[in-house]
């Protein structure tokens, strides 16, 4: 087999692929900063975890969607790097309205000589358009010394040009991630797809597309012309039409949010998980990382959200309302915002925030908050837990008459007696803070 493809195990329980032409890279690189950069299918996951097999001192962070809020990137940074304990303060301060630069430099300086060596984020593109995030993350690589390797499908603002002429960085993108036409040949002959010769020159090197036609296997060949997006969905659609029903709704029930954590999968897949999950890994939609989590890739994932249409509206709604209810009672709020972006139901929108809003809020998830109110605008929803939302982020954001004329209506409004006088503490809080303002001006 040439260099820069190791088949580890059948590729149909998983495409485990070993790349030692692009480990070489990293291997030869003495950067502060290593950057994989390409779309999504290009195995930047998965030569980042290759690359650190084995190494003593990395610690590993994928924040997802969440990363887009500072406060929850800086939490999940400290948490990998340090401790639960400096998290936990981190949090603390994020709600104290502590700036991204400040939270930087708390856990900068709560790093110990026992700290990692390096960190590894993946899918920073989450991270790269939020200004704040951005800033949390240049602010602490200024402050301290470990090795930062990313995954991204966009370049971080503050990775400059300079850095790369300079040997700060490293940055490998889609042309080296690619597979040659002799890497994805013999990924596919390795799992007998006759038809290699067809869909090599189609296939463009991308990975994602290599990988789901080797896990196909099969004789029969695509139309000639496809584009490597269409060639994707064309191999996805076959896998899946080729899957039993319960499957199907299995993979249904992932792809909305039941992939978050073992303990989410396991209650929504029942009894049936572990052969559910396998017969999922075996024909190649999941691999199951650390811990047991079930992974699904994203552009996967993407094809199964996009077949929600062909569910009837029913059946959707109770998978959609067992997969919210699921994710709620772990308190992982963040799948639950992704799961009614891509599923949205109106009932949910309101109920889910009303019980994730303490919870955010003592986290500083100011941020979050946002997307949960843009969500709600988006459907023209009107429940009064938008209106409190609302004046926590005037409040939290200085706009102190803003947030009391909002908090307000919003106890007016809200039945629970617990949410009211939440209402009218927020309320009270920002008539205090536009006092303190009117006086300091008046001096």
């Amino acid at each position: 087999m040439v260099e820069g493809t190791v088949k580890t195990q059948s590729l149909a329980r998983g495409l485990t692929i070993k790349r030692p032409r692009l480990t070489g890279l990293l291997d030869d690189s003495e950067a502060r900063v290593l950057l994989l950069l390409a779309p999504a299918g290009y195995g930047k996951t998965t030569l980042a975890r290759e690359w650190i097999e084995d190494r003593a001192g990395v610690a590993w962070y994928n924040g997802g969607p969440a990363m887009a809020d500072a406060a929850a990137l800086a939490a999940g940074v400290a948490e990998a790097l340090t401790s639960d304990e400096v998290a936990e303060r981190v949090r603390m301060l994020a709600a104290g309205g502590q700036p991204a630069r400040g939270l930087a430099k708390a856990v900068a300086a709560a790093m110990t000589s026992g700290a990692a060596a390096m960190l590894v984020i993946d899918d920073y593109h989450y991270a790269a358009e939020s200004a704040d995030s951005n800033d949390f993350m240049s602010e602490l690589l200024s402050l301290t010394q470990f090795r930062l390797l990313l995954t991204s499908r966009i370049r971080p603002p503050w990775l400059t040009a300079r850095m790369s002429v300079y040997g700060e960085a490293t940055v490998i993108e889609m042309a080296e991630l690619a597979f040659t036409d002799e890497e994805a040949e013999r990924v596919l002959s390795a799992e007998g797809a006759q038809s290699a010769g067809a869909i090599v020159p189609q296939a463009h090197g991308w990975p994602a597309v290599i990988g789901l036609a080797a896990k196909r296997g099969g004789t029969s060949k695509p139309e000639a012309g496809l584009q490597p997006d269409d060639l994707y969905e064309y191999f996805a659609e076959d896998l899946f039409r080729a899957a039993p029903p319960e499957l199907q709704k299995a993979l249904f029930l992932l792809a909305l949010g039941g992939d978050a954590s073992v303990e989410v999968a396991r209650e929504l897949l029942g009894a049936e998980h572990d052969a559910l999950v396998a017969e999922a890994a075996e024909r190649g939609f999941v691999t199951r990382a650390a811990g047991g989590v079930v992974a699904i890739h994203p552009l996967l994932k993407g094809f199964l959200v996009s077949r929600l249409s062909e569910v009837d509206s029913v059946e959707l709604d109770l998978l959609v309302h067992r997969v919210v209810a699921s994710l709620a009672r772990a308190e992982l709020w963040d799948s639950c915002l992704a799961t009614l972006r891509v599923a949205p139901r109106r009932d949910l929108i309101g109920s889910t925030l009303t019980d994730a809003l303490a919870g955010l809020l003592r986290s500083g998830r100011v941020a979050t908050l946002k997307q949960w109110l843009e969500l709600a605008q988006a459907h023209g929803l009107t429940d009064p837990i938008f209106l409190l939302a609302e004046a926590e982020v005037a409040l939290r954001e200085g706009d102190d008459r803003r947030a009391q004329t909002l908090a307000e209506r919003s106890a007016r409004l809200l039945t629970g007696a617990d949410l009211a006088a939440r209402g009218y503490l927020t309320a009270a809080r920002a008539a205090h803070m536009n006092q303190a303002g009117d006086a300091v001006t008046a001096n």
